[in-house]
């Protein structure tokens, strides 16, 4: 079936990551293999600075419930809900700064058939105290680390649950790379894959509002085929003013001034007032993405995140295509869920561009911390390597309707890093 995803366990709705469909809201442009980066004006990174001062940090919040439970999260101070999903332990992990004053929400959660529903309080200490879990871990095992790291085929690779493997001559930095992730063990989790519903997300509109921060690598008569991007997640929050945001941190392909697909896989945080949450993604635009509840993302965890076009079996290279492949690695817990596939919705992907993006999704911006980056490149359909440091690329920023700027982005120096800097929720 066309546009369906292997080991798809739940699907309700739609929230879209879609693609950038003009230029204008760019910073800066570059259009050769020497292209200057896009410095961040000092009175931006000024205005982050006063706005981060005296901002309470966000805590861990850990609610134990049954595995996989369905809640939602209300304020009675805005309208908008949060749906969250318990893990394999049935441990739901939330975020929030301790008040001192009470401030209270809403969760209600299905658990196994039957409704439960409790008041979190910001105010109480208790409700930061780490929960104990109902459940055992079910579905688990180590994935071991490889010592013949050609001795597998790239079929028997993405079928046991490693990355696929980059070109040892072509793509020498990435290989070096994986070979970094499969020379020990993993523990490999079964997901729990889920769509959100209730929002829609579409496409830029020229001139009026923009939804991608990030650089684009673009090279005439390429086919780019794989994304990698690795990131230490950030604090978000949301900010002053606002009574809910979200943000999408990414490596993919396409999507940019195309107006077509994009293969695309991060995380993603969004809140209702003052409680957030952070979750992990794939999509191939513009099926809806798929979050999966099992695999727990923390601020200051560090995470890998793989997009490549490829076949049946996800092995990419000239000739592979029809698929969208996904595979991600929390590298603080060493923990993958393995290769996900998506089949192709249509026939519009072109490899154009690569690019690594903090991306706006409907609601405003949430706030991230300073210094928030993405060290990432992409390889092509013949297993050449390309970054920053050898392609043309744009950097670009986002902007609201009025041409303020809510994201800046650049990159740091020639190295294969974007860096993001927020400067406005909306």
């Amino acid at each position: 079936m066309i546009g369906t995803t292997r080991d798809f366990r739940d699907a309700s709705g739609a929230l879209r990551f879609g693609p950038a469909l003009f230029l204008t809201s760019s910073l800066a442009l570059g259009c050769s293999d020497d292209i200057g980066a896009a410095r961040l004006d000092p009175a931006e990174a000024a205005i982050e600075a006063l706005v981060s001062k005296g901002a309470p940090t966000p805590r861990e919040i850990t609610i134990a419930s049954t595995p996989h439970a369905r809640c939602t999260i209300s304020s009675h101070l805005t309208q908008e809900t949060m749906p969250v999903w318990a893990d394999d332990v049935g441990l739901l992990h939330l975020w929030a700064a301790e008040t001192t004053t009470p401030e209270t929400y809403r969760l209600e959660c299905e658990e196994e058939g039957k409704a439960a529903s409790r008041v979190l309080d910001l105010s109480d200490p208790e409700l930061f105290q780490p929960a104990t879990a109902r459940a055992r871990p079910t579905g688990r095992s180590t994935l071991p680390a490889l010592t013949e790291t050609q001795a597998l085929s790239p079929e028997e690779l993405i079928h046991a649950g490693y990355p696929p493997r980059p070109d040892p001559v072509r793509a020498a930095p990435l290989y070096k790379r994986w070979l970094d992730l499969v020379s020990k063990p993993m523990t490999l989790i079964r997901p729990n894959l889920v769509h959100q519903p209730g929002v829609e997300f579409g496409p830029v509109e020229f001139r009026t509002s923009s939804a991608w921060s990030g650089s684009i690598l673009h090279q005439t008569g390429t086919r780019f085929v794989w994304a990698i991007g690795t990131m230490q997640v950030p604090h978000c929050q949301n900010p002053a003013g606002t009574t809910s945001s979200r943000v999408a941190f990414w490596a993919g392909l396409d999507g940019w001034a195309t107006g077509g697909n994009v293969i695309q896989d991060g995380f993603m945080y969004e809140n209702v007032g003052g409680v957030g949450r952070y979750v992990a993604w794939y999509e191939y635009f513009p099926l809806a993405p798929v979050f999966d509840s099992t695999m727990v993302v923390r601020p200051n965890d560090s995470v890998t995140f793989w997009a490549w076009e490829g076949d049946v079996n996800c092995t990419a290279g000239v000739g592979r295509v029809g698929y969208g492949c996904f595979w991600y690695k929390n590298n603080t817990t060493n923990v993958t869920a393995g290769t996900f596939t998506v089949e192709r919705p249509n026939m519009f992907f072109t490899g154009t561009t690569g690019e690594a993006i903090a991306e706006r999704v409907g609601w405003p911006v949430s706030k991230f911390s300073f210094g928030t980056n993405m060290e990432f490149a992409i390889i092509d359909y013949n297993g050449g390597w390309h970054s920053q440091a050898t392609n043309p690329y744009y950097i670009v920023g986002i902007v609201n309707g009025a041409g303020q700027q809510l994201v800046a982005a650049a990159d740091l120096g020639t190295s294969n890093t974007v860096l993001w800097t927020w400067l406005r929720a909306q």
